[in-house]
């Protein structure tokens, strides 16, 4: 709010962010779901979650990545393989990428404390998943995201 106030003398409310966000998440759609299959269908994903409150109520935060994409799903916790390492040599010894790719989503909790809502959470799995896709890829995440904001797409399911 104090953005939008302070940089571009544009005075909304909390309520009106939270639907420009709403919007701007659900035009993410389509390429949210390009993300996916292409990280599902590698060879190595790295992974890493970590736990969020969802209107007071704990919730798991997961990413998928390889060096070139990012997917993000809120869910509940899974069994995960370990030492996966010692037996496919692509695959990392450590977690510091995925680590990395997690941490966004804990700034986002310190800043906030918790996601309000459901579609808040999922608002912030679809943008992050394309900010950090945007940025492995060497592109410019202002303009990526000004473009799909432009964009119409007809995506059928």
């Amino acid at each position: 709010k104090e953005v939008f106030n302070d940089v571009f003398n544009i005075d909304i409310s909390e309520g009106g962010i939270h639907r420009l966000l709403n919007r701007f998440a659900n035009k993410t759609t389509p390429v949210y779901k390009l993300i996916k299959q292409p990280v599902a269908n590698s060879k190595v994903v790295g992974a890493d979650e970590t736990s969020v409150k969802i209107a007071g109520d704990k919730h798991w935060f997961w990413t998928w990545q390889t060096p070139k994409l990012t997917y993000y799903k809120r869910m509940c916790r899974e069994i995960q393989q370990l030492f996966v390492f010692l037996f496919i040599e692509e695959v990392s010894p450590d977690n510091n990428a995925s680590e990395r790719a997690i941490r966004n989503v804990k700034v986002k909790q310190k800043i906030s404390g918790q996601f309000k809502k459901e579609q808040s959470a999922q608002n912030f799995a679809k943008i992050r998943s394309i900010i950090d896709t945007t940025i492995k890829n060497g592109l410019n995440v202002l303009d990526g995201l000004s473009l799909i904001a432009k964009f119409e797409f007809q995506f059928i399911d």
